[in-house]
């Protein structure tokens, strides 16, 4: 799996479970039996976790120009969140520089769009101790 789909299974897991959280407060206002909806959520919050500790781990494991992948998400969002400052301003003398920070978010936004649909999904690596170890 590209790291492109999990994050893309990401949002369609999290828009899931809203669903079926306003499914259970309808069912269950209709005294119908929730069980059955449980054994979803649980199921459907269990592949969430799965997938956003491999994204994780991911991120933090594929090197870019000598740089974590999630150093260039910290940097565009660290972009986005001076944009959204100097753009409540909305002065001219800001324009050059908001202009400059536009360019440099879709440049990181590239090179993250390609990683996403270049690299595949890295699982963390779990060590299980063989038996002589656990005798010990």
């Amino acid at each position: 799996m590209k790291i492109g789909e999990a994050v893309l299974e990401i949002e369609h897991l999290e828009q899931r479970l809203e669903v079926l959280q306003a499914r259970m407060r309808n069912d269950h206002g209709q005294g119908r039996p929730l069980t059955y909806l449980l054994e979803k959520v649980e199921s459907t919050a269990n592949r969430l976790r799965d997938l956003q500790i491999a994204t994780e781990w991911t991120y933090q494991n594929v090197v870019i120009n000598k740089m974590p992948l999630g150093s260039y998400a910290a940097k565009r969002e660290q972009i986005e969140r001076l944009l959204e400052i100097l753009e409540s301003v909305d002065s001219p003398d800001l324009r050059e520089k908001i202009d400059e920070l536009h360019e440099a978010k879709k440049e990181i936004t590239r090179v993250i769009n390609t990683v996403y649909w270049t690299y595949d999904l890295m699982l963390p690596e779990v060590k299980v101790p063989n038996k002589s170890e656990e005798e010990n």
